[in-house]
């Protein structure tokens, strides 16, 4: 049995796992890595099978899962799920691919996905980075990372986990759970086509107008007051408008493309926190200051 370690996250080791060269899937260990403790990992466990039923209730394309088990040791609880292995990443696609017409196909499939939940009131709360969905061997686009199952209990009521900051509640919430999320989308898709330039950002709020509804474009629209205020005094609850800023800056060539990575890099949630130093924000609008 080949195993192959893969690139974890903040509380997971992953592994490829090739039994034989048509059984192969990823391991994923939730829990071991950083302890969580026994209680929080049960209601974890819980809430992502939750989840993934959610997400199939919705007809969303979710990738198959074949075991999910969790482990109470003696020191500490984790839990294991095991994935059909996804060959190609969404996000390596974009940046890589020649052909204009298959990307917008894909894109539309990404988007339909994010319509699915805005149309059901958003349940479950997706992150909508490209990262997170890949295309698999009939050429499907699927959806892959559950965790953090961020999820809708009540009408205002919601499960998040790492729980933020009561400061930053309701940024997250609109992030995950309403229109706002668009924003996210916008500048997800944005900043890797920015690689190839095959989509231009015009083309794109076609696409996401067309599926998401116009209301979607109205929160794409930022007028030129706001974009003073950012620009001379931001808050880290603007950091996905900064994104989009700098984004469309790079499109007209006025950034370059390591710099845009500077802007995501420094404006990035991490366990439900936003990374918002003084210095990173103040890197960031001396950089967006010097072309708007």
């Amino acid at each position: 049995m080949a195993q192959i370690k893969l690139k974890t996250g903040n509380y997971s080791e992953i592994k490829l796992i090739s039994l034989l060269k048509s059984d192969v899937y990823v391991e994923k260990i939730y829990g071991k890595k950083t302890i969580i403790g026994t209680k929080i990992t049960s209601l974890l466990f819980e809430y992502l099978l939750k989840y993934k039923k959610t997400a199939l209730s919705l007809g969303l394309p979710i990738c198959d899962t074949t075991y999910d088990r969790i482990i109470h040791g003696s020191k500490n609880s984790y839990f294991v799920e095991f994935q059909s292995y996804i060959p190609t990443n969404f996000e390596d696609f974009i940046r890589n691919t020649q052909d204009s017409r298959t990307l917008t196909i894909y894109i539309e499939k990404y988007l339909t996905f994010f319509h699915k939940v805005m149309k059901a009131d958003y349940p479950i709360g997706i992150d909508p980075s490209t990262r997170n969905f890949g295309i698999d061997g009939n050429g499907e686009l699927i959806f892959f990372d559950f965790f953090p199952p961020h999820q809708k209990l009540t009408s205002n009521e919601y499960f998040l986990w790492p729980t933020p900051s009561i400061t930053d509640r309701s940024f997250f919430i609109s992030r995950y759970f309403s229109i706002l999320q668009v924003r996210v989308i916008y500048g997800q898709l944005l900043r890797h086509l920015a690689h190839n330039k095959l989509l231009s950002p015009a083309t794109l709020k076609h696409l996401i107008g067309s599926i998401l509804g116009l209301e979607s474009l109205k929160v794409l629209s930022i007028s030129k007051t706001i974009k003073s205020r950012i620009l001379s005094s931001p808050s880290p609850h603007d950091m996905d408008i900064i994104r989009i800023l700098a984004c469309e800056l790079c499109f007209e060539k006025k950034i370059t493309l390591n710099q845009l990575t500077m802007v995501f890099k420094n404006t990035h949630i991490s366990n439900q926190n936003i990374l918002n130093s003084q210095l990173s924000f103040a890197a960031i609008t001396k950089i967006l200051n010097k072309v708007m």
